[in-house]
C-alpha cells in the first residue's frame, strides 16, 4: 500500500520546532498490527528512508539510527467510537528529511508490517491542490462556503477552479447578479471525454467547470481521475462542491489532498462527521466549520461536543459562522463575503481567512 500524509509540524512561539508527528488510520494500524496494547513503536532511518515497525519485530538495535515511540490514542464522540492515532517523530528526522511547514508531505509504503516514510520527488513541486467540501446532508453552506474558499483564495493571487457533482450548478446563482447568470452548453463531461468544453470566468483568477447532467457513464468514471490529476498542473487550488449521493463523490474524494466538511449544530451532523473521518480517515479531513450558528442551548450542546471530538486532532475547527440575515443578502445580489464592506461580514471573512492561509501554508501575520 502506497500513500501520501503529511507530517504535522508544531512549533514554539519563538518560531523554533517543537514536535512533529503523524496521524495513523486504522487501516495503517491493522497493517502495522499496532493496537492499544500492543503500542511500542521502533523508527529507524536507513540512508534517506524512515523505517517504523512494532518493538515486537525489532531486531538488532543501533543506537544511532534507532528510536523508540509510544502510540497515541484520542478517542471522542458521545459512544468513544471514534479513534485518532498519532505518532512522534523525532525531530532530527525531520531536518534530515528537510520537513518545512511548506513542505511537509511524504509518501508512505507498507510492506510486511513495516511502513517506510521517503520524501516525494520534484513531480510535485508546483502542482495544485484539490479540495472537496463534503456533507452528509442539504441546507448546510456547502455550496456557498466553496464559493467563499475559492474567491478568498483567488483574491490572493491563486489561481483558482470550482467544479461541482450537482448539475443545478448552483455556485452560479450565488456569484452572479439575478438575470446574468450566463450559459453554456459544454462543461465537466464534454472536458473530461473530449478534452473540450467551457469554462466560466466568476471573478479574476477564478473560473467555474459547470456540469451539464448527473448521469454518469463508466467511461466518464474511469476518465475522471485522469483529467482531474492534469487540471492540478492548470491551477493551484481546486475546490470541488461535492454531493455524496453522487457517483462521482468518490472520485473527487479519491483525488483530493483534503476534505473541509460544513456542519450544523446538531445530532445528526455530529454522528455524520465521524461517519466521514471514519469512511474517508483522519488525515484528510483539514477543517470542520459550523456554520448558520445560533447560540441556543441545544447548538451549544453539540457545539461544544464537536469541540471536544476534534481538540487532539489537527483538524481545525474555527469560531462558527453565525446566521445572520446580511449574509444572505449579500448572496441574493451575487456577491460573496469578500465584495461587502458590512461590519457584520468581516467576523465571517476573519473565520474564512484562517482556513485560507492555512491552506496555503501561510501565516496570517506575515
Amino acid at each position: 500500500m502506497k500513500r501520501k500524509i503529511k507530517i504535522n509540524l508544531l512549533f514554539k512561539k519563538d518560531g523554533r520546532l517543537n514536535q512533529a508527528r503523524i496521524t495513523l488510520n486504522k487501516e495503517i494500524l491493522q497493517q502495522l498490527e499496532l493496537n492499544e496494547f500492543n503500542n511500542d513503536v521502533i523508527i529507524k532511518t536507513i540512508g534517506d528512508e524512515v523505517l517504523i515497525y512494532s518493538d515486537n519485530n525489532s531486531e538488532d538495535i543501533d543506537e544511532k539510527t534507532t528510536y523508540k515511540r509510544k502510540l497515541i490514542y484520542d478517542k471522542g464522540g458521545k459512544n468513544k467510537e471514534y479513534i485518532a492515532c498519532k505518532l512522534s517523530i523525532p525531530l532530527q528526522l525531520v531536518k534530515k528529511m528537510e520537513i518545512t511547514k511548506e513542505s511537509n508531505e511524504v509518501e508512505i509504503e507498507i510492506l510486511n508490517k513495516k511502513m517506510t516514510i521517503r520524501q516525494i520527488g520534484g513531480e510535485k513541486m508546483g502542482k495544485g491542490q484539490m479540495i472537496t467540501v463534503k456533507v452528509n446532508k442539504g441546507g448546510i453552506g456547502k455550496t456557498t462556503l466553496s464559493a467563499w474558499i475559492a474567491h478568498g483564495l483567488a483574491d490572493l493571487g491563486y489561481k483558482t477552479c470550482i467544479l461541482t457533482s450537482d448539475a443545478q450548478n448552483n455556485v452560479l446563482d450565488i456569484t452572479f447578479k439575478e438575470g446574468k447568470k450566463p450559459l453554456f452548453d459544454r462543461g465537466l463531461k464534454s472536458w473530461v471525454l473530449n478534452n473540450k468544453g467551457e469554462k466560466i470566468r466568476i471573478r479574476k483568477n477564478l473560473d467555474f467547470i459547470p456540469l451539464e447532467s448527473n448521469v454518469f457513464g463508466s467511461h466518464f468514471l474511469k476518465q475522471l481521475p485522469i483529467f482531474l490529476e492534469n487540471l492540478k498542473n492548470e491551477y493551484d487550488f481546486i475546490i470541488n462542491d461535492s454531493i455524496p449521493a453522487m457517483k462521482l463523490d468518490k472520485e473527487f474524494v479519491q483525488v483530493s489532498e483534503k476534505i473541509i466538511i460544513p456542519a450544523f449544530c446538531d445530532r445528526s451532523t455530529v454522528e455524520g462527521i465521524i461517519n466521514v473521518i471514519e469512511e474517508e480517515g483522519i488525515e484528510k479531513i483539514f477543517a470542520i466549520i459550523v456554520n448558520k450558528y445560533e447560540n441556543v442551548e441545544t447548538q451549544n450542546k453539540y457545539y461544544q461536543q464537536l469541540k471536544n471530538i476534534l481538540k487532539d486532532t489537527d483538524i481545525l475547527f474555527p469560531e462558527p459562522i453565525k446566521n445572520k440575515s446580511i449574509i444572505a443578502k449579500t448572496m441574493d445580489s451575487g456577491r460573496t463575503i469578500w465584495e461587502s464592506n458590512s461590519k457584520q461580514v468581516e467576523e465571517v471573512q476573519d473565520i474564512l481567512t484562517l482556513i485560507i492561509y492555512e491552506l496555503i501554508g501561510g501565516n496570517k501575520n506575515e
